[in-house]
């Protein structure tokens, strides 16, 4: 299994970082330029110094496209694809996370597909001199995700009907966008939109078959160039359609322990915990094609095998006491 450092968004990629052991890197291609200075030829230098810094390293290069709500822009202006002025996505009494009202996007309509195809374009454009790894074609943003819409009652599903929604539109719409990737970039597709559910009119307000049937026909449409990654896995689970992994949360100086459920414990037991889920997920249901961690987890030197399993109170039977969990997971085939 290969290991791909996840660099924070807007942060350089620090040169030191590549010489952990590391096989590629998985920049935030959204945040890492601002896409006014990109529409008027331009773009944030650090953006370009980045990729050469990851070329010259020999390392692999794997674009993040957060949808949407990240989609580029500079700092305090909203992104223009993710924006109610122009009918791209809808407000919503959708409370996530945060407790925040949610906006979500309507990839369905006409102009949304136009502009995002603009966007797919140029970013192909600026990226074509590239050896390109991977590019994540949807998944995760601030709000809300693409294919996981608001779903709690019948208000809230007559509502986005209202504004052309429906299962087979989101399908019809993945089709669309994931083509212009596929169109554009010579590269893996990965969606890391997972796990998917779509709100219908009656109870329980969620349906997973259109989830499916959008990996059915990407798979046979795109074969093996089609990637689901999980994200925000952790010890206890991995999606099971996965076949690449983005840890989330670092494990390194997280007082909420994320990647451990919330439960305490410390960093060094975390990680080995974490590395065997992954482990009996490669060999037992899907094998892994790579890993993406933060930095400052890669760079953590507790994070090697335990002199003792804390979950079974023997010696490891995976790995020797000492040995870094990222040599470790990386010799998994």
């Amino acid at each position: 299994m290969e290991i791909h450092l996840l660099n924070p968004v807007d942060v350089n990629v620090n040169s030191s970082d590549l010489s952990l052991p590391i096989d590629g890197v998985a920049i935030r291609a959204s945040m890492a330029f601002a896409w006014p200075d990109m529409e008027r030829g331009l773009y944030a230098p650090y953006f370009t110094q980045n990729l050469n810094l990851i070329e010259n390293a020999g390392k692999k290069i794997s674009v993040c496209v957060m949808p949407s709500a990240l989609t580029p822009g500079k700092p305090g202006v909203s992104p223009w694809v993710f924006d109610t002025a122009h009918g791209n996505c809808l407000a919503f009494p959708y409370t996530n996370k945060s407790g925040a009202a949610c906006r979500i996007p309507l990839p369905w309509g006409n102009n949304w597909t136009a502009i995002w195809s603009f966007f797919v374009i140029s970013l192909a454009s600026l990226l074509k001199e590239r050896s390109i790894y991977s590019i994540k074609i949807c998944g995760i943003n601030s709000d809300t995700e693409e294919k996981t819409l608001p779903r709690g009652d019948l208000n809230t599903y007559l509502r986005l009907t209202s504004f052309g929604y429906s299962p087979q539109a989101v399908i019809d719409a993945f089709k669309t966008f994931s083509g212009l990737y596929a169109k554009n970039f010579g590269c893996l597709l990965v969606d890391q939109s997972v796990p998917l559910a779509f709100p219908l009119g009656v109870n329980p307000y969620t349906d997973n078959s259109p989830t499916q049937a959008i990996r059915n026909w990407a798979s046979t449409t795109y074969g093996n160039d089609y990637i689901v990654q999980n994200n925000g896995c952790n010890a206890h689970w991995v999606y099971p359609f996965a076949k690449s992994v983005q840890a989330v949360w670092p494990i390194t100086n997280d007082p909420a322990y994320h990647m451990n459920i919330g439960i305490p414990d410390t960093e060094q037991n975390i990680a080995y915990r974490w590395a065997k889920k992954l482990r009996d997920f490669n060999n037992n249901i899907q094998k892994l094609l790579w890993v993406e961690v933060y930095p400052g987890d890669l760079r953590n030197t507790k994070l090697v095998v335990p002199n003792v399993d804390v979950d079974t109170g023997k010696p490891p039977v995976w790995g020797n006491p000492g040995d870094s969990i990222w040599n470790l997971l990386r010799s998994l085939l």
